[in-house]
């Protein structure tokens, strides 16, 4: 369920983000580009997926990592 969505564009350049009710990144879509995070009972980041393919499976960040701006994948 995704709860709130933030858009923003200008030009040659546009993203929308999504997040779902636990507060989650849930998604984000810049310039058509969809990339989605899948998260563990609400709070551990377990997966990264890029135009639907799963480009990443984390055994161990946790949302809290990657709130904390430290966005590069393990």
């Amino acid at each position: 369920m995704i709860n709130m969505l933030l858009d923003e564009s200008r030009s040659g350049y546009s993203a929308s983000y999504a997040y779902d009710a636990n507060g989650n990144h849930a998604s984000r879509t810049v310039n058509g580009m969809t990339e989605t995070y899948t998260f563990d009972c609400g709070v551990k980041l377990t997966q990264v997926s890029l135009g639907g393919v799963a480009s990443k499976t984390l055994e161990s960040a946790t949302l809290r990592g990657w709130r904390e701006g430290r966005r590069s994948l393990p």
